[in-house]
């Protein structure tokens, strides 16, 4: 359960059982997701400092992760 509380379910102790394993191993997938992305991305930055194409495959890497998320034009205007 702390774990739930602590990544952002703060309801987390009325959750039933089910759900509360459910919503755990979802967190769990996510952080491991976000370590592997990490240990790449290290990986890449090092392999730059010997190779222009890891340079390149690095900078793509970076612009792949950074989305900025924009609304559809003309979704919410007035």
């Amino acid at each position: 359960m702390s774990l739930c509380l602590a990544h952002g379910h703060p309801e987390a102790w009325a959750y039933p059982l089910g759900m509360l394993d459910d919503e755990s191993n979802l967190i769990v997938e996510r952080e491991n997701g976000r370590i592997v992305t990490e240990a790449q991305t290290l990986q890449l930055g090092m392999a730059g400092i010997l190779s222009p194409k890891a340079v390149k495959a690095f900078t793509d890497r970076i612009r792949e992760l950074n989305v900025q998320v924009k609304p559809i034009a003309g979704l919410f205007d007035g």
